[in-house]
């Protein structure tokens, strides 16, 4: 088979790991809003690094690479890498969570890099196969655990896939996943409207409180409901 073409990613050449060290760690004193309030994960991966990570593995380094035909001085190469800096910067800061200019500039750069990658692959055998799509490729996470990784790649713009072999993972990556892309669904503005209640983030919230109180109540009474059944026994 012949070799794929595959430019070299920024994580292979450098990163502003002080940014990203400061912000990761900075997670830890955030509560509200923050996914780690949903359920205690003993391994839970920081936002920051898990963004900053995925981005930096998507997009390829503006430098010069004599085997793939790339001429980019070292100054120019350097310029355009500051660029990519500063979006990491700003991408991994909890302040720009909701930035959706930001997360749109981060996967322009994802989508150049990756049609980048399909230009210097063009006249590979398999080419329809492997890079016909015009977006990035999936991304899957099979020991998902608290779900940082997949829910910060759908952040970004991918089709994010999770699994775990462990329940609580799987309810937890549900919950952040799942519901996270249905919020902006049809179906779920659907139920909201047929509720007689008005869209809005505040009608979201208060929406999901509720089911999540009515099913947590349910499962509570449920699990007594069994536990008083075993004791009888």
């Amino acid at each position: 088979m012949k070799k794929i073409k595959s430019p070299k990613k920024l994580i292979e050449v450098a990163l502003p790991l002080d940014d990203i060290n400061r912000e990761s760690a900075r997670e830890k004193s955030i509560r509200q809003g923050h996914p780690s309030t949903l359920h205690l994960w003993w391994a839970r991966r920081p936002l920051a690094s898990a963004r900053a990570v995925l981005f930096a593995q998507l997009v390829n380094d503006p430098g010069y690479e004599r085997n793939l035909g790339r001429g980019v001085n070292k100054l120019e190469a350097q310029k355009k890498r500051e660029k990519l800096f500063d979006i990491l910067r700003r991408l991994v800061s909890w302040d720009n969570i909701n930035d959706e200019k930001l997360l749109k500039e981060a996967n322009d750069e994802i989508l150049k890099s990756w049609n980048e990658t399909r230009l210097l692959n063009k006249d590979h055998p398999n080419y329809s196969e492997i890079f016909s799509s015009e977006s990035p490729p999936s991304f899957l996470d099979p020991f998902a655990g608290g779900g940082a990784i997949p829910l910060e790649a759908l952040r970004l713009g991918l089709n994010s896939y999770a699994s775990d072999l462990n329940p609580v993972a799987v309810t937890i990556n549900k919950s952040m996943i799942e519901l996270l892309t249905s919020l902006n669904s049809k179906l779920f503005n659907n139920t909201l409207r047929n509720q007689g209640e008005l869209i809005s983030n505040s009608t979201i919230r208060d929406f999901i409180a509720r089911e999540t109180e009515f099913y947590g109540d349910l499962v509570i009474k449920n699990a007594r409901k069994k536990s008083v059944i075993s004791l009888e026994v």
